[in-house]
């Protein structure tokens, strides 16, 4: 957009956080490949690491939850990008929520009797997999989430009690936790498709409303603005709109968009269709 004459601001800078030698964490590599790729720098910024004093003290100040390690590390970035003289932040975030896909295209394929489909499906993971894994993910995402729904909130619950994930809630807010579960299952009925349930959550889910809420604030903290052009309601649209098979299968993720970011594809005729 910028070589086009359509990027509507000055400049753009790239920032990326540095974990040189954190094994799968160090995306360098990818992170310089692409600033070579669009011939502009791209900063790396430390991680950010604070003690626990540090969330307690923005709790206290903010009366909200200062957020989680994983976002807070990222606070470098904000500010060292804030001390060059950017107002906003334009973040990825939206990437893996609709571009991932869920497994529950079992499910949707013995729901929708497409048996061979199904098969299919079964063949792939078990290559990607292996077979014992595959059948596991047959039962997890297929016959489970077909179930009925007091069957699966009993599962749960029966979870919940070896787990003891609840146990620590003080007894209003675990009423208030049942509650608001009691409610997302009912409106997991309400659905097209089974793979949306998961989409539903990851739309009006707690933790996903916590993390943008967190985000924001980091980025006010140091004075920028956020963007999330991954949360543009046509491509969550679209998400919605696609089958869960399109989007993975086995150990790989985001299929679609590594098939439309490949030069060259084939449509199911066997033309070549150009990417």
């Amino acid at each position: 957009m910028q070589r086009r004459g359509e990027w509507p601001a000055p400049d753009i800078h790239g920032y990326t956080l540095n974990f040189r030698g954190a094994g799968d964490a160090d995306e360098m590599d990818y992170a310089q490949a692409v600033a070579h790729h669009v011939g502009k720098e791209v900063t790396e910024v430390a991680p950010t690491r604070q003690p626990l004093a540090w969330y307690e003290d923005c709790a206290r100040r903010h009366g909200y939850p200062a957020g989680y390690p994983n976002g807070v590390m990222g606070l470098g970035i904000r500010q060292e990008a804030r001390r060059r003289g950017s107002n906003s932040l334009i973040v990825g975030v939206g990437g893996d929520e609709w571009l991932d896909g869920y497994r529950s295209y079992y499910a949707e394929a013995i729901a929708s009797r497409q048996w061979g489909e199904l098969r299919q499906r079964l063949q792939l993971d078990s290559r990607e997999v292996g077979i014992r894994q595959a059948y596991w993910l047959l039962f997890r995402y297929g016959v489970g989430p077909l179930m009925p729904a007091r069957l699966r909130r009993a599962i749960h619950a029966v979870r919940r009690g070896w787990t003891g994930h609840d146990g620590w809630l003080a007894a209003p807010m675990r009423q208030r936790f049942l509650q608001r579960r009691a409610i997302q299952s009912a409106d997991d009925e309400n659905v097209a498709r089974l793979g949306q349930r998961s989409q539903l959550l990851t739309l009006d889910g707690a933790y996903g409303l916590l993390a943008r809420e967190s985000e924001e604030r980091y980025c006010a903290w140091a004075g920028l603005e956020i963007r999330r052009p991954l949360w543009d309601r046509r491509l969550v649209e679209f998400a919605f709109a696609t089958p869960e098979r399109l989007r993975c299968s086995g150990a790989t993720s985001k299929s679609l968009h590594r098939l439309a970011m490949t030069p060259c594809c084939q449509n199911q005729s066997g033309e070549d269709v150009q990417g």
